[in-house]
């Protein structure tokens, strides 16, 4: 994706605002709702952990809050009851709409999908996948401050992306595998 700069004749005058790299203006981490849903689902819910990884480390880099991001992924879903409301607080500072559903309901609802998958049953299983639910709901926000779906960076699927999509959904096949085979 090109900037305005990058797409402006070489005669034109361009202001030093609009040099700046799209990446550098979008605000906490940009990735495509997509591409969130399935490596979440494909990793069973552990993906969660990196994006709010990088949404701390954002906070920490560019808004100054006093954190250790490694430790807040570690520990998601108790530090997302804190991370929840200073994403909206940054979205909205930043002319956005916050999702219609309150930071402390969002941080509950990946709580809880949290919890639930700690319980050995298949059910519980795929309904901890909803944890994804209230992720979903804060990227949405943040790519529509960050110029809208077409302006997301990263919506293609890595190499990397691609060896853990197949051992992820290897997995998968095994965890379903088991819920035939009786032992």
């Amino acid at each position: 994706m090109q900037n305005n700069a990058e797409n402006s004749n070489s005669g034109d005058q361009v202001g030093d605002a609009e040099r700046v790299p799209l990446a550098d203006k979008q605000i906490l981490y940009s990735i495509s709702i997509g591409k969130l849903i399935i490596l979440n689902s494909l990793f069973f819910g552990m993906y969660a952990m990196f994006w709010m990884f990088m949404n701390w480390k954002y906070l920490h880099e560019r808004e100054q809050v006093k954190c250790f991001p490694a430790a807040r992924a570690l520990f998601a879903p108790l530090f997302f009851f804190a991370l929840a409301p200073k994403m909206i607080d940054l979205i909205t500072k930043h002319g956005g709409k916050a999702p219609p559903t309150p930071p402390v309901v969002l941080a509950l609802i990946y709580f809880a999908g949290n919890f639930i998958g700690r319980i050995e049953h298949p059910a519980c299983i795929l309904l901890s996948l909803l944890n994804v639910v209230p992720l979903a709901m804060l990227q949405k926000a943040i790519n529509d401050v960050n110029g809208g779906p077409d302006a997301v960076l990263n919506q293609k699927f890595s190499i990397v992306n691609w060896v853990f999509m197949v051992l992820g959904g290897l997995l998968w096949g095994l965890v379903i595998f088991s819920m035939f085979v009786k032992t």
